[in-house]
Parts: structure tokens; sequence; C-alpha cells
């Protein structure tokens, strides 16, 4: 190969950078809304949208090469946020519960839900504003913890009058903390991370797919002679790799990344069209 550059589009799913010649990308899109459902069901393919008065297919890229994309991450974050904060609810709802039917909260409570304490530590994602709202998640808990084991004391000593006092003063400000961190977190996921289509064309001018993908990275310029081919290399052992790209460009002072062709796209497709 010679020394020529190849100019990349490129962008990642999960920690892994894909790219593709940016002469086969039409253009960007966010109508994700406009996605349309189809009554069948193949690896990474959504449905379809309409560009041109043309009707083209969608694919979830992520989904294509079998990993999570963003939106995978987004809707188990935002299952995960909503079940943090019914569990706080609910926790509090039996304290008060507990405090009205004179009945001891003990400190094995805390070990009990020792999950639901330590959430945010378990919590990996990409997007680090998104990480450092769920990391605030920390600040609230000495208080709230604090606050608990006075309970506890004060329930012990059967200062029952003493303790609902507490309970009133407490228990609305400890859990709107608790609560505000969690919508905070909430709030970012549903406007902040988004994903993008990209429209692909084979002429230049009509559209054949459009790839669901994480934001663009960055156009990257990649030597000719840096790229691997998978099928011929190396990694052509693994079928699956060959099936999903063509090969991996990998340069000195750059990310690795692994390229593909429109044709490769369109052939793995094919082939699940025609097994």
């Amino acid at each position: 190969m010679t020394g020529n550059q190849q100019q990349i589009m490129t962008f990642h799913v999960e920690e892994l950078l894909f790219g593709l010649d940016i002469r086969h990308v039409l253009l960007l899109g966010q109508d994700i809304a406009a996605i349309q459902a189809l009554p069948i069901k193949q690896s990474g393919l959504i449905g379809m949208i309409k560009l041109q008065s043309i009707a083209i297919p969608v694919i979830n890229f992520g989904h294509h090469v079998g990993l999570r994309s963003v939106s995978d991450e987004k809707t188990a974050l935002l299952t995960q946020i909503e079940t943090v904060k019914q569990g706080y609810q609910d926790w509090f709802q039996e304290i008060q519960w507990k405090l009205t039917a004179r009945r001891l909260i003990t400190r094995e409570e805390l070990s009990q839900n020792a999950n639901l304490l330590s959430w945010d530590k378990q919590v990996q994602c990409r997007d680090t504003a998104l990480q450092s709202l769920v990391n605030t998640l920390e600040e609230p808990k000495p208080a709230f913890i604090t606050y608990f084991e006075q309970l506890i004391m004060l329930m012990s000593q059967h200062q029952w009058q003493q303790a609902e006092t507490l309970f009133n003063q407490q228990n609305e400000s400890v859990l709107a903390q608790i609560e505000l961190v969690l919508d905070r977190a909430r709030e970012h996921l549903e406007t902040s991370i988004r994903q993008v289509l990209l429209y692909l064309t084979k002429d230049g001018k009509t559209p054949s797919y459009a790839l669901l993908i994480d934001q663009v990275n960055d156009v990257l310029s990649y030597s000719d002679s840096s790229f691997q081919f998978c099928e011929t290399g190396a990694m052509g052992v693994i079928r699956q790799i060959n099936d999903a790209v063509d090969g991996l460009y990998v340069e000195e002072g750059k990310p690795d990344c692994f390229y593909f062709t429109l044709n490769k796209l369109l052939e793995s497709h094919q082939q699940l069209a025609t097994a």
C-alpha cells in the first residue's frame, strides 16, 4: 500500500472506534423519531426512514456488530435510576410505618439495603458528565446514615416522640437531596445523550442505508500503510470480526480504528436475507 491518507468518519460503540470512508457519508441526521418499524426481524435492522422520497433501511450499528450502543446504556441507566429512586422512597415509607406502629428499626437494614446504598459505585458509563452526576450521590449518604442511626438510638430507647420529631425534620430534606441527584442524572440522560443517523451512499447522491450510531467522534486521517486486512491478516482467524469489518487502522499516535466499507455492511445483510 502507498502512503496516501484516508479520511475516515469515526464513531464509538462501547470503547471501540469504528469508521468508514467519508466519501460514503451523505449526511448526518437527528430525526430518529421518524424511524418506522418493519414487519421483520434481522440482525441490527431496526426499521426504515424516508429521505429524498426514498424509503431506506436503518441499522443500529452497535447491534449489528454485537455490542451495546449508547441507547442501550441509556435505557439501562434510566431503569436503574427509577428503581433506585423508588427504593429510597419505599425505605423511607417503611421507616415512617415502623414509627407509627412503634416497631424498632435496626442497623441490619443498612446491610439489607447495601445494593441501594452502593448503586452509584457500580455505575460505569462513557459520559463523564453523567458519571460525575451519579458520583454526587455519595454526598447526601453520610447525612442519611447519621440520621438513620439517630433514629435507631431513639427508637431503641422508646423515645418515640423524639424519633417522630427527627423524622419529620429530616425525612423530606434528606430524601429530597437523594431524589435531586437522581432527577438530574435522568434529565441529563434524556436531553444530552443522543444517537444520530449516518446516511450512507454509494454514488454520492442517493441514500442507500442509514446507520443509527453514537455521536460522531471526528474525521480522522490514516495512512494507507497502517491498514491491516481482517480477511487475509492475522485477525482473519476470527470470523465474526471478518464478517463485520474489512480491517483495522493501527497508526502510532492515533486510536486504533475498525474500518468497514458500505459493501461489507450490505454483504452481511444480504447474506442474512438469503440464508
